[in-house]
């Protein structure tokens, strides 16, 4: 009976110690899968993470350009985040460049809704967007500029 137990416990412990090695190397090699995914989100960090972005002004085909009426577009950025901002004026001021009345634009469905009265024969009109994300380097503090003329 004696050697029954010994054996018995001694093929315990060298099971042990086998799953115990396979264990380690397990360990160590998501330890190194780890260090290369730290090293490529570090690399993400210093880069832009779209490599193009485009910038359009649509005007609604409703609208009729007069002075006096309500003129309506969509600000249409491809290559944009989640937390994009947006800022939409029609006055910037001439000495320090900052906007005037700015209105913050909401996103509708990838492109930022704006309208204005159409005051004189050639309106002004700037939007600023900020492009941030979770990851990448920030992209922002650009100037749009567009004018629309009236009849």
């Amino acid at each position: 009976m004696r050697i029954l137990i010994i054996l018995l416990i001694s093929t315990l412990a060298l099971s042990c110690n086998n799953q115990s090695g396979e264990l380690k190397k397990e360990n160590d090699s998501l330890k190194k899968e780890n260090d290369s995914l730290q090293k490529l989100l570090t690399n993400l960090n210093d880069k832009y993470i779209f490599d193009d972005i485009k910038v359009r002004v649509i005007p609604s085909e409703s609208n009729i350009n007069k002075i006096g009426s309500e003129f309506k577009g969509e600000f249409v950025i491809v290559g944009y985040n989640k937390e994009t901002v947006v800022n939409f004026s029609t006055e910037k001021d001439k000495n320090t460049g900052d906007f005037i009345d700015t209105k913050s634009l909401k996103r509708d469905f990838g492109g930022f809704p704006f309208n204005l009265t159409l005051k004189k024969p050639e309106n002004d009109i700037y939007f600023k967007f900020d492009i941030n994300g979770i990851y990448g380097r920030d992209f922002g503090g650009i100037i749009i500029a567009d004018k629309i003329k009236t009849e």
